[in-house]
């Protein structure tokens, strides 16, 4: 459902203890029409992060001494990694598609599907199917082979979360994602210094 100026509502989670700080953003959301959840401390941010859904987190940076062990935990519960791979699908109906994974997170992958147009055989999946899913992850040679249930589509893309990575592939992929979320808080805490300095 659209809020009044016709933008999607934003789920937001607010990490403040400064009231002054706090009054000023609060003004800022309403005229957003953006109701926040607001937490003072970073255990709390994190267990609603973890359980919940939030297109924004907004934090009162001045106010945490552990920072960057935060926010490498923000990042590690819902970072997605872009990606660009040709992968290989099957279901019960198709044995073999292929598809552009544009997205891989610890939970599941975003994918692309080629239409007719691209050098790929496209595929069609529907919401709720089973599919194994092939990939190669960027940089390795380390192929994983994934099951899992698709939870969206559109008539390009889809959504997979995953149901079973064999254990070795698994972890290869978790410390995959790690790298690659040290390397973008590395950038975000540099971007950070640079705007305080």
């Amino acid at each position: 459902m659209e809020n009044a100026k016709g933008t999607l509502p934003m789920h937001t989670l607010l990490l403040c203890t400064d009231v002054q700080f706090l009054g000023v953003t609060r003004g800022v959301l309403n005229e957003l029409q953006v109701t926040p959840r607001i937490v003072s401390n970073c255990e709390d941010a994190l267990s609603l992060f973890s359980k919940n859904s939030f297109d924004v987190l907004l934090v009162d940076w001045r106010e945490i001494s552990n920072l960057g062990e935060f926010l490498m935990e923000v990042r590690r519960s819902k970072h997605r990694e872009p990606v660009r791979i040709v992968a290989s699908v099957s279901t019960h109906s198709q044995p073999f598609a292929e598809v552009i994974v544009t997205n891989l997170s610890e939970g599941g992958a975003g994918l692309r599907l080629p239409s007719e147009s691209d050098d790929c055989r496209g595929a069609h999946l529907n919401v709720g199917e089973e599919i194994d899913l092939r990939f190669t992850l960027p940089g390795s040679e380390v192929k994983v082979h994934s099951s899992g249930r698709v939870v969206w589509t559109t008539s390009e893309c889809a959504g997979i979360r995953f149901s079973f990575i064999p254990e070795g592939e698994w972890n290869y992929l978790k410390s995959w994602l790690t790298e690659c979320v040290e390397r973008s808080l590395e950038q975000l805490c540099e971007r950070l210094r640079t705007a305080c300095a």
